[in-house]
């Protein structure tokens, strides 16, 4: 009889083969198992994630693989987020994400919340092309621990900055915190927009914002 650490295994595996449907079996198999959600989650999903980011920092996975992995997560994630709201199962903390406005590229932030989510997040994507005070109010709304912002044209990474001036103007920006990401984004460029932090690319964005995470349950 398979125990629930053989379907752990069997899932980071699968994560890491970019094997969507065995993923889902396995996610399935586990439930009907009674195996917890956030287990399924933690135990089998994240290691997998981690695993496709090493690999990736090491240039054994590409950014086709990337997506891939973020596509089995993205899957995964739907059978499982709305048992974990449910079962109200603690998160690793709040984020409110899109891309701001006048770039409409959602790729990357797509990879990017399929990664926050298979990490324990609790994700609210706003969309493409929004305006500063779109974050903020979402912000406010849902009582959001971080805001993360895509920006890949060069010409809209300067509305990182307006952000940062909304959630000051807000009253929001002390106990918030601010990410941005997209091709060309440096740390001291998104530190003179006014951000906490930059994720060079989906894993990058991922231990970043973990990082963020921690550092804000320390104030």
């Amino acid at each position: 009889m398979t125990t629930e650490e053989e379907i752990f295994e069997q899932l980071k595996q699968a994560v890491i083969d970019e094997n969507e449907t065995l993923a889902c079996e396995l996610t399935h198999k586990a439930l009907d198992m009674k195996v917890a959600p956030y287990d399924i989650l933690m135990k089998g999903l994240h290691p997998g994630l981690t695993v496709a980011g090493d690999k990736f920092a090491k240039n054994e996975f590409f950014l086709t693989d990337l997506i891939m992995v973020g596509d089995v997560t993205k899957s995964v994630m739907d059978i499982i987020q709305p048992l974990l709201k449910s079962a109200k199962a603690a998160v690793a903390g709040k984020v409110v994400i899109g891309t701001v406005e006048g770039d409409l590229h959602d790729i990357g932030k797509n990879i990017v919340i399929s990664m926050l989510c298979g990490a324990g997040f609790d994700v609210t994507d706003i969309g493409v092309d929004q305006p500063a005070k779109a974050f903020v109010d979402k912000a406010i709304e849902l009582k959001a621990d971080i805001i993360g912002a895509s920006a890949i044209l060069g010409a809209t990474k300067f509305r990182v900055k307006d952000i940062d001036d909304e959630m000051k103007k807000a009253g929001i920006r002390e106990k918030t915190g601010l990410i941005c990401g997209g091709w060309g984004f440096t740390e001291d460029v998104a530190k003179g927009f006014g951000a906490d932090a930059s994720g060079e690319d989906a894993m990058e964005a991922l231990k970043k914002t973990e990082a963020l995470m921690r550092k804000l349950k320390e104030k």
